[in-house]
């Protein structure tokens, strides 16, 4: 999931027609990622994005607050995985490695402050009449 929406986010008409947006873009880029042009902000926008919308999906489909950091590290390992066999090689940017770190945090924080919130809820007690002896 997580890689598969990341594509999404990204306005098409803001590219140039040789770097329409598709998961290739994502993982198969061999510079660093930067703020120094509208294609290194779209991306930063693009993976933070993704990092919110995977907190959302680890408060539907997860649930538990302990669980959200494995996922969340899961998710990541797994587009690893995929960035290193598209590139054939294994990443080595440090604006990659610090725009992955950040987006993992932001997925694991904001995923348990929503299962957090869930779990607090307050269990209704009162299941009918009570009988006084």
């Amino acid at each position: 999931m997580h890689s598969y929406t990341l594509p999404s986010f990204l306005p098409s008409k803001e590219l140039p027609k040789s770097q329409r947006c598709g998961i290739t873009y994502f993982v198969k880029r061999k510079d660093e990622v930067h703020v120094r042009d509208v294609n290194g902000k779209l991306i930063i926008t693009a993976f933070v994005l993704n990092a919110l919308v995977g907190a959302l999906g680890l408060w539907f489909i997860v649930q538990r607050t302990k669980q959200c950091l494995d996922f969340s590290c899961t998710a990541h390992l797994i587009h690893l995985i995929i960035c290193w066999y598209y590139n054939s090689h294994f990443p080595s940017a440090f604006s990659w490695w610090l725009l992955n770190i950040v987006c993992l945090t932001i997925m694991c924080v904001c995923g348990e402050f929503l299962c957090m919130r869930t779990e607090l809820q307050a269990i209704p007690l009162n299941m009918g009449p009570k009988a006084d002896l």
